[in-house]
């Protein structure tokens, strides 16, 4: 009878969809009957019980070993290495009852029989590896080991080991005793320190069971890859022709999905061994649950970002959710990826369509999808790993139309901000005053989940404009003001990407302003129709007061009076400000009363709003650059010439970004000169 080949890979959760794409590639290649162990390094239950439905599909006899945590905890981990990838290093000890074992990596797909492999010699050897992987003599790998330029590497993801040697010369002991003796050297090999403790006791076996060419995704001259190994003539020109093993080493992986990827020269072999996965295990390559949640992404041009913002939303503890993916006329990557993660993970829908604006896309996205709730995700930001899971467990438990959470503000690569919501006074069931109040206006229409019941209901949609044209400025006060329960979450759960040309940002604004007044005058009037307007006219106030403060910021002087005569009506729509239920802080009463004149707010006003805001920044000076910017930038020196407060100090904040809080907490405190200088706009001279 044909042995049995016996197969190990050690994983966590993040790993199960690769292995079970690399184990349907075996299978599928090998006529000999193959037997799986998997070495727990973290796996939940759902997962565990996923692979094996998987294996018995595939009719591969499969076990499932928890690991050591406390061998695990000798060895330094990091988001490379993490505790699974050391779990091969205690095999020998795992697996009493065997003499060897093929030792696989999930990052990898198997072309041809692996009876080949299997079958190697290992007389007086430990294990049967492909040396020489990296044949660069200063390697980061070959510093750390400190090893020659003569001597040989090899890679720990294919490797046949001889357990009975190993349980003998005892590989786990030494490993543990290594990594305490050198935890510098073990921080930078991981796994690989097995090249030193597996010196001179290996046999090599053919290149092409192992090709982990392309390990940086960069590809090589004329689509070929640049060799990761010293040539060895036939046997590597053989390798390149027909992979047994291509073993997708490195940072960049197919499942990324990006440029980079998708230069190596086995991209679409991989693809095909999806496919081929999903063909044979199509009840198990996603968990098969209903969605609950429809997470709707417009994205246009958005490469260097789009991996982040997807795998966040794949990688959520809920499972039960659908993405509604929507190409708007990119001129980029961006389609080809999307259509790419559709591949590898079916629960992605994906829809083209010419450059349509982002509220036509939004529009479209709402009239596809099918779950019980809605979520909107921007393709350059990213949701936190259990925010959906939060989200949807507040909303089941209270039964709300609207459930929020709190969001960061990311400026680069720095988490700068965090919005929060929630206060000691804001019940758990809340309206739309609410919310608006606490959050002092700045409510984002991304970091919740809303009741697609609801929005139907109320045919809540987004305007349809050109470009971005801030419609989530309409979208989100009418479904806001209407939705009669809204609970806020006392957690972050999103993270808002802020672009750093600020003054691109301004520059448009100028130019685009009129369609945010639009926005305001659609929901209005749909407010209006619904009869809700004076229930909430005081914080309607509010808000669209402090909108227009920014808007005043942002714009040139000679366009404030077109702006306070088109946001004019709107203020004028709403009752007394000193008869609102709720009172209004004098100095917004004053603003809103110069605008129902047609006059530019107090400057007070402004001022005193600016100062609420600036809690929310909470970094000390960042340069001396960031320093000299503010000081000398026209909006200072008109407000040491005597130009009151107002949009300048708005503009500060807006236009400069990475802001410094003294330097601007200074201007609030520096002493204002009698007389305006020459040539001051007038709405700035006759502020009082």
């Amino acid at each position: 009878m044909p042995q049995t080949i016996q197969i190990a890979f050690s994983i966590d959760n993040d790993r199960v969809k690769p292995l079970l794409v690399a184990l349907t590639s075996l299978v599928e290649t090998t006529t000999s009957a193959v037997a799986v162990t998997i070495l727990d390094g973290g796996l939940s239950e759902s997962h565990a019980a996923r692979l094996r439905t998987a294996a018995d599909l595939l009719g591969t006899p499969l076990r499932i070993v928890p690991m050591d945590r406390g061998f695990l905890g000798n060895f330094p981990v990091s988001d490379r290495d993490r505790p699974a990838t050391y779990a091969r290093l205690q095999l020998p000890e795992v697996l009493p009852e065997l003499d060897r074992v093929l030792y696989l990596d999930s990052d990898l797909i198997v072309r041809q029989d692996i009876a080949e492999l299997w079958n190697a010699d290992l007389t007086n050897v430990s294990a049967a590896v492909n040396e020489d992987v990296d044949g660069n003599p200063s390697s980061p790998l070959r510093t750390a080991l400190r090893l020659g330029p003569e001597e040989a590497l090899f890679n720990s993801g294919v490797m046949l080991l001889n357990l009975a040697r190993l349980r003998a010369t005892g590989l786990a002991n030494r490993a543990i005793a290594y990594a305490k003796e050198h935890p510098d050297r073990a921080a930078i090999a991981g796994p690989g320190i097995l090249n030193v403790l597996l010196k001179d006791d290996v046999a090599r076996f053919p290149f092409r069971w192992n090709v982990t060419s392309c390990q940086d995704g960069s590809g090589g001259g004329e689509g070929r890859p640049e060799p990761s190994a010293r040539s060895r003539g036939e046997d590597r020109r053989d390798a390149e022709r027909s992979p047994a093993i291509v073993h997708y080493a490195g940072p960049v992986k197919p499942w990324h999905c990006s440029p980079a990827a998708r230069r190596h020269p086995w991209y679409e072999d991989y693809f095909r061994a999806v496919d081929r996965y999903h063909e044979r295990l199509g009840q198990v390559a996603e968990l098969r649950e209903a969605p609950r949640i429809s997470v709707i992404m417009p994205c246009r041009n958005v490469e260097p970002f789009l991996q982040q913002a997807v795998e966040s939303v794949l990688g959520q503890r809920v499972g039960a959710i659908e993405v509604i993916a929507i190409n708007d006329g990119s001129t980029d990557s961006t389609g080809r990826m999307l259509d790419d993660f559709a591949r590898w993970d079916r629960r992605i829908t994906v829809l083209h369509q010419e450059n349509r604006g982002l509220g036509a896309t939004y529009n479209r996205g709402l009239d596809r999808a099918a779950a019980e709730y809605i979520a909107f995700v921007e393709p350059d930001d990213w949701v936190d790993l259990d925010g959906f899971e939060s989200l949807m467990r507040q909303a089941d438990r209270v039964r709300c139309e609207i459930v929020k959470g709190d969001f960061f503000l990311v400026e680069g690569t720095e988490i700068n901000r965090y919005f929060k919501y929630r206060n000691e006074r804001l019940p758990e069931i809340c309206r739309f005053q609410d919310i608006e109040v606490a959050a002092h206006g700045h409510v984002g229409f991304w970091a919740g989940l809303y009741r697609r019941e609801f929005l139907n209901r109320h045919g809540i949609r987004f305007l349809e404009l050109p470009g971005a044209g801030y419609v989530d400025a309409s979208f989100l006060w009418i479904s806001h003001v209407l939705a009669e329960s809204i609970s806020v979450l006392d957690r972050g759960v999103y993270y808002y990407r802020q672009h750093p040309a600020a003054s691109i940002a301004t520059a448009a604004f100028s130019k685009n302003w009129r369609l945010l007044i639009r926005n305001y005058d659609v929901a209005m009037d749909f407010l209006v129709a619904k009869g809700v307007v004076p229930l909430y006219a005081d914080n309607m106030l509010h808000v669209l007061y402090l909108a227009v403060a920014h808007m005043l910021a942002l714009l040139e002087p000679d366009q404030h009076g077109e702006l306070i005569q088109s946001v004019r009506p709107l203020f004028l729509m709403m009752p007394d400000v000193d008869r609102t239920r709720v009172p209004l802080p004098p100095e917004v009463r004053r603003g809103i009363r110069a605008i129902q004149r047609g006059a530019s707010p107090v400057a007070n006003g402004v001022k005193q709003q600016l100062k609420r805001r600036f809690r929310w920044i909470t970094k000390d000076p960042r340069t001396a650059a960031d320093v000299s910017r503010i000081r000398h930038s026209p909006i200072v020196r008109a407000v040491q010439g005597g130009i009151r407060w107002g949009r300048e100090c708005l503009s500060l904040v807006v236009a400069s970004g990475r802001v410094c809080h003294h330097a601007v907490r200074s201007l609030f405190q520096r002493p204002r000169e009698s007389n305006p200088p020459v040539g001051a706009s007038s709405v700035s001279q006759g502020r009082k």
